[in-house]
């Protein structure tokens, strides 16, 4: 088999234009392929971990990426992406490419939202003419070329070859009827539904070289910001700075100041601690009163603005799981039981350290590793265990129902999931999550502190084991501490951030040598998540391309 690094499967995608001719949207689609070259292809000095870069999956821009990408080029609200399927997930991420398909549902949605973003740039005459120096809605041929040429290069993120630059100008000759700005919004359309857009291929060779300088360019952008290279990393790529490490991190650095790097760590975030599904949590309103429709979304709020705050602030693993801080608004005060911050929306508040500890007692995290009418120390464990410590428990027997033990108002939590660890069959797995799910206790389902449990004082002592940071724990900033000091936490963030920052699993030695360099500068000496993203640029199996597989 030959590997599919240069073979866009979007290549069959439905027609690019409602009304374009046949024989134009294949001229249109024609030559899918890694793209022109841009500026040198040697780098200086030798990559972190170079000796075998690793696989580089064909990489389909997710949801979050394309939404993001759409907004940049035509003004359109990044929630456009909303009209796509829910993106695959594995391991946890969205942008494992494995796990990508397209769908005839999907060509449809990209067909629409694609005509869609070109009504949207064609109606915003300051951003059409932006792009080329002129208007191309007036109709003059040299104007809509450069207009082709210079949206072009933002959408497919290099320069347009010239068969690639004919094929529009068809297309827009087929199509500028009964106005110019018809044909304008075919180009357009045309090109947001092109597998070179939609896709972010790389070419490859029979031995491994660097990538050229447009397609780090995407590489950088998306990794870094979750969205295309803007019109300064382009020209670095085409003047050819990139092919240096000092260029390629100063680069780096201009994008890690940028607020939309904020953003990307948040939706990597967000999708590392599994709170993105509070959107779809729901409680029992008869046993949690204060759970309203509304709820789920302040959560993400709170959430979303914890970790931006982590992230400006210096997002060290320290400040992510045991900062005592969270935001919220009156309302969302009224529903922890905090004080009102007063002031209009949300508000940084400080919390009691003695029961606060970063995104361990964000509510969109505690309600989501719970069921609708009681806590679960199961889930709560397990996510410890899978997630920040990637050791993931084996699944049950086959044999077992998995359910929560019934509601007992009499019986305390702890008391209800004692027969876990007296069943022999139940033990062996749950004496690695219960122990832990127990230091949660005094956060009930919904996330709220609570003092007592089926009115006994809640007992939240619990225990790691199996760890480097093994003992015993008493509620949350007691795991927090243990957690925050972890070399195998560490070693774990940098394994989440690898399978999110490259779409796939760590497969070879070089992959482990990386995750050890990431984890080394997340745990070091000053070290933090910004400084792990800065170090994945230097690493060969983000500059270097591996050679293409052969039959």
């Amino acid at each position: 088999m030959v590997a599919r690094r240069n073979t866009l499967p979007g290549c069959s995608i439905r027609p690019i234009c409602r009304r374009a001719p046949l024989g134009l949207v294949l001229a249109a689609l024609a030559g899918c392929h890694g793209g022109a070259g841009g500026g040198a292809t040697t780098t200086a000095g030798v990559p972190l971990c170079a000796a075998d870069p690793g696989p580089a999956p064909l990489r389909r821009l997710t949801r979050f990426e394309y939404g993001r990408a759409l907004a940049d080029l035509t003004g359109a609200a990044p929630s456009i992406a909303q009209n796509l399927p829910p993106d695959e997930e594995t391991m946890g991420f969205d942008d494992i490419a494995a796990a990508y398909s397209v769908s005839s549902l999907h060509a449809q949605d990209y067909l629409d939202s694609a005509e869609q973003a070109a009504a949207t740039l064609l109606a915003n005459a300051s951003l059409r003419a932006g792009l080329a120096g002129c208007d191309p809605a007036a109709g003059d041929s040299a104007c809509v070329a450069a207009f082709t040429s210079a949206f072009g290069r933002r959408a497919w993120r290099r320069p347009l070859t010239s068969d690639e630059q004919q094929a529009m100008a068809q297309l827009y000759a087929a199509t500028a009827a009964p106005t110019p700005s018809d044909g304008v919004a075919a180009v357009v359309a045309a090109m947001l539904q092109a597998p070179q857009f939609l896709y972010r291929p790389e070419s490859a060779g029979t031995a491994a070289q660097p990538l050229d300088g447009y397609a780090l360019a995407t590489r950088l952008a998306f990794t870094l910001t979750g969205a295309p290279p803007d019109p300064a990393l382009l020209a670095a790529a085409g003047r050819g700075e990139l092919a240096t490490e000092p260029g390629l991190l100063a680069q780096a650095d201009r994008l890690l100041a940028d607020g939309r790097a904020a953003e990307l760590f948040v939706h990597f975030a967000s999708e590392w601690w599994e709170v993105e599904a509070v959107a779809g949590v729901d409680k029992n309103r008869a046993l949690y009163r204060t759970w309203t429709d509304a709820t789920p979304a302040a959560l993400a709020t709170e959430t979303s603005l914890f970790l931006t705050d982590a992230w400006n602030s210096g997002p060290t693993l320290a400040a992510l799981l045991t900062a005592p801080v969270t935001f919220a608004d009156s309302s969302l005060a009224a529903f922890y039981g905090l004080p009102d911050p007063g002031g209009t929306g949300y508000q940084r508040i400080a919390l009691d350290p003695t029961r606060a500890a970063g995104m361990l007692t964000q509510g969109a995290f505690l309600a989501v590793h719970a069921k609708a009418d009681q806590t679960s120390p199961v889930l709560r464990g397990k996510f410890v265990r899978a997630q920040l410590f990637c050791r993931p428990p084996p699944p049950p027997p086959p044999t077992i129902v998995v359910a929560p033990p019934p509601v007992d108002p009499r019986l305390p939590t702890r008391a209800r999931f004692a027969q876990h660890t007296a069943d022999p069959v139940c033990a062996g797995c749950h004496t690695l999550m219960d122990p832990i799910g127990f230091a949660f206790e005094h956060e009930d389902a919904a996330g709220v502190w609570r003092d007592t449990d089926a009115d006994q004082p809640v007992d939240a002592t619990g225990a790691l084991t199996g760890t480097d940071v093994d003992g015993d724990l008493d509620g949350m900033p007691s795991l927090a501490g243990k957690l925050a000091g972890s070399a195998e936490v560490a070693s774990c963030a940098a394994t989440q951030w690898f399978r999110y920052a490259f779409g796939r699993s760590e497969q070879t030695a070089s992959d482990l040598c990386a995750i050890s360099a990431l984890a080394a500068t997340l745990s070091g000496p000053g070290g933090d998540f910004k400084k792990m993203v800065r170090e994945t640029v230097r690493l060969a199996a983000f500059r270097t391309l591996a050679p293409e597989s052969q039959p």
